[in-house]
């Protein structure tokens, strides 16, 4: 008989997505999973819709909060569900999100085949908007120290450049991993639990990719990532945690070989910051073009057109942007769509 994985579903307020969510696991290949759904005191009929499944399949649990822990203490909600896990592994799916159903097959199969010093196995991630129509496509560096964490630390070289395309809707993670760090990490200043982990983990054991989509990231207007302003502030508390967490691990990370200074770190993050929020500005108006929020896209994209330091392509996909507006058609989704070779069918058949 295979592992048990234990699939954590944090989620509140998605009565609109938990349905879709739920039957993506269903759908599974693999089938040798329990489901631990923690429900974040919703005030809609999330919970409702939650226990209409949970009453037909045993592997599908829930607990549900008392009072709403909110996105500061999301830390707390995962390492809830992981204390309730009986896996040997990890994956993360919240509320909103929906697994690619060949997803669990194509990981343990992974673990099954590669050295026990591998931890975690991850792969592309689409991004879609509410309508499930794609607006990005991750993909890890082609760096293959860095994608595959090794020589162990690698990674914390992709991670200081602040970038998170180990998504979490794509991980795979040994239980025996996340126990060994302590469980799921974060902090009460930052409402992502993926990054602060992913440091951790880098520390421990290797990471292994594969090459194929294994996460699908749900974008829409309620979703805590898709607030621009706190998009903003994030990229500052990122950098403040990786600086504190080179401080505070400073030993393992000199013994593993690896170099930080303060200064270093400093100067780097104050680049990619301005940086990325120039590059943010461009993909909050395409974010808001997939929504068929016309006016609001349009203008941000003008913005984007006045600002001197971002890249060529991204002033080109704003003049596409601006065009899509006034037709009233987004062209910049059927770009991604049809570039990505996306077929919709296959997530669910």
């Amino acid at each position: 008989m295979r592992d048990v994985i234990s699939i954590i579903t944090p989620t509140y307020n998605h009565e609109k997505y938990i349905e879709e969510c739920i039957r993506s696991v269903l759908k599974q290949d693999y089938q040798n999973w329990e489901m631990i759904i923690v429900d974040d005191a919703s005030t809609d009929n999330t919970v409702k819709v939650i226990e209409k499944y949970e009453r037909e399949d045993s592997r599908i649990k829930l607990i549900i909060h008392e009072e709403n822990y909110g996105p500061y203490r999301l830390v707390d909600t995962y390492n809830e569900a992981l204390r309730k896990s009986k896996g040997k592994y990890i994956s993360i799916l919240e509320g909103d999100d929906i697994m690619p159903k060949n997803k669990m097959n194509i990981q343990v199969s992974a673990f099954d085949k590669v050295e026990k010093d591998y931890i975690l196995v991850y792969g592309n991630c689409l991004v879609v908007n509410e309508k499930l129509r794609p607006m990005a496509y991750y993909k890890p560096p082609i760096n293959r120290k860095i994608a595959y964490n090794d020589p162990i630390g690698s990674a914390l070289y992709y991670l200081l450049k602040l970038e998170i395309h180990i998504n979490p809707q794509s991980v795979l993670i040994k239980k025996s991993a996340l126990k060994k760090i302590g469980g799921f990490k974060g902090s009460d200043y930052l409402h992502l639990v993926d990054y602060p982990t992913l440091l951790h983990l880098s520390l421990v054991g290797r990471f292994y990719y594969i090459d194929e989509t294994l996460g699908i990231w749900r974008r829409h207007l309620s979703s805590v990532t898709s607030n621009y302003d706190r998009d903003l502030s994030t990229l500052e508390d990122l950098s403040r945690y990786f600086i504190e967490f080179v401080k505070n691990n400073k030993r393992t990370i000199s013994n593993l070989g690896i170099k930080f200074s303060e200064d270093e770190i400093s100067n780097v993050h104050a680049k990619i910051i301005n940086y990325k929020k120039d590059i943010q500005r461009y993909f909050n108006a395409t974010f808001l073009l997939s929504l068929n929020k016309f006016k609001d896209a349009k203008k941000s994209f003008y913005n984007v057109l006045k600002m001197d330091n971002i890249p060529k392509r991204y002033k080109f996909g704003a003049i596409i942007g601006i065009i899509s507006c006034y037709l009233k058609i987004d062209l910049i989704s059927m770009q991604r769509m049809l570039r990505s070779k996306i077929l919709h069918s296959r997530w669910f058949e």
